[in-house]
């Protein structure tokens, strides 16, 4: 037991990855129950309150559970490694910094699930904000605000090992690109740590305040997307490292453009800063639409210019499509296609809140950020245990995510775009069958996670029996 309680990188790595998975599936069940009651128009076994905190739970695990454990994990384990390090700068504070995230968790499920089904103070209302009932905001928000201190933690434990622990001999601009964009990503953190304190503290009086505003307070709204715009992008910052490593491993050379691109990443980050209103895609100015439109237009240039050294470093180099290389290359294509959508999202003409903003997210959240962590856990796996990954099961378990998500949210864009909103459990007869497609694809992709968790324990078995 005291072996979970130490400050070895290595070990802290592996249980921020192991949390990462089980949030994974917590996520993962509550999205299942949300796309089981839009399986048929009408209400089937949620009411509209309780199908709204299914809805949050889902985005608070899967963000603050699922992507940023991960990162955090991989930092944790990888960062030393690739910069010479024997351990972080500040091993106690990578402890702390994951150990702040289980109450946390436990606090968030505490204020979803441990209230009564409605708002207090009248009637919740459809697609209500925020879905916390008011008697359970400050508990809320106080697993917000363990969140926010352990992202700090962590940022500035991670920018400070780049900085100072690496190899005196290496240079910053001769490091690995994942330490890179890692270090950068990680000095973001402090910004988002900053914001999520502050949401936290607009989140008890917007849940206080909704009970009788009687809809959406502006500055929960606004303080939501400010926060979720960059941490969408922020948080999968390091994918784009993770991608980088993967792919130039495969194709057996150094990736073509490694500091371009770092300086792509650098900008991608910041542009994240300023285009988080595009998602509000309602009740903006001309001049307001036409700046978002030109920030979503400059963030296409940066991942362009990423997508185009990735296709650069595999130019006439063949490679076994294992795994890795399979979530690798779907990863990049989904980075260019989101990049692609978020240059004509601001100004589609679409209702703020719409099925679309649902979908575009999950494609930048799953289809790049997810698939490029798998990328990463399918190369390093077998080097973390000193067993195999099975490279069949491997390979399944790719193409049932690649075609379940796909089949989940390519029909979301499609009810997005006939009117269908987030957070709303009923809908028209009209949409019914692109729901009904989209829940089937959902389940597909669910199940294709309970195989990865399988080829992940087959793999540590494998390693961990002959020295049984």
């Amino acid at each position: 037991m005291r072996r979970w309680f130490t400050t070895d990188h290595e070990t802290v790595g592996t249980l921020y990855l192991l949390l990462s998975a089980v949030m994974l599936l917590v996520a993962g069940a509550a999205a299942l129950v949300v796309r089981a009651e839009l399986f048929e128009p009408g209400l089937a076994f949620l009411a509209p309150a309780e199908f709204n905190r299914a809805v949050t739970a889902h985005g608070m695990f899967a963000v603050f559970g699922v992507l940023f454990p991960a990162c955090a994990g991989l930092a944790s384990r990888m960062v030393p490694a690739m910069i010479r390090a024997r351990e972080m700068a500040f091993p106690r504070a990578n402890a702390v910094s994951f150990w702040l995230l289980v109450p946390a968790f436990a606090l968030f499920a505490a204020a979803l699930f441990g209230g009564p089904g409605t708002q207090e103070g009248g009637d919740p209302g459809v697609g209500r904000w925020p879905a916390v009932p008011a008697g359970h905001a400050v508990t809320f928000a106080l697993g917000v605000l363990l969140v926010a201190v352990s992202w700090v933690l962590c940022g500035w434990n991670v920018a400070a090992t780049v900085w100072w622990r690496r190899s005196r001999t290496a240079p910053l601009a001769r490091l690995p690109v994942f330490a890179r964009t890692m270090a950068l990503a990680a000095a973001t953190w402090f910004v988002l740590g900053a914001t999520l304190a502050l949401w936290a503290l607009t989140l008890v009086n917007a849940s206080v305040g909704a009970a009788t505003a009687g809809g959406a307070p502006a500055a929960f709204r606004y303080g939501f997307w400010f926060l979720g715009h960059p941490a969408s992008w922020l948080v999968v910052v390091p994918v784009i490292g993770v991608v980088t490593e993967v792919l130039s491993r495969n194709a057996k050379r150094p990736p073509f453009g490694a500091d371009a691109i770092v300086q792509a990443t650098g900008s991608l980050a910041g542009l994240a800063l300023l285009a988080w209103l595009g998602e509000m895609v309602l009740d903006k100015s001309l001049a307001g639409e036409l700046f978002f439109l030109y920030v979503g237009m400059l963030a296409a240039v940066p991942a362009a210019v990423i997508a185009g050294n990735w296709a650069a470093t595999l130019w006439r180099r063949s490679f076994p499509l294992d795994a890795s290389a399979c979530f690798a290359l779907a990863a990049a294509l989904f980075l260019a296609l989101g990049a692609g959508a978020g240059v004509f999202l601001p100004l589609a003409s679409v209702a703020a809140g719409s099925a679309v903003e649902a979908a575009h997210t999950h494609y930048l959240f799953v289809g790049f950020g997810l698939f490029g962590l798998f990328a990463g856990v399918y190369r390093w796996l077998p080097a973390w245990t000193g067993g195999t990954c099975d490279e069949t099961l491997g390979r399944v378990h790719f193409w049932l995510s690649f075609v379940g998500l796909n089949a989940t949210f390519l029909p979301q864009y499609l009810a997005g775009a006939s009117g269908m909103l987030r957070r709303i459990p009923d809908y028209p007869l009209t949409l019914a069958d692109l729901n009904a497609a989209a829940t089937a694809g959902g389940f597909l992709l669910g199940f294709a996670q309970l195989l990865f968790v399988f080829v992940a324990l087959k793999a540590v078995l494998k390693a961990v029996r002959p020295s049984a």
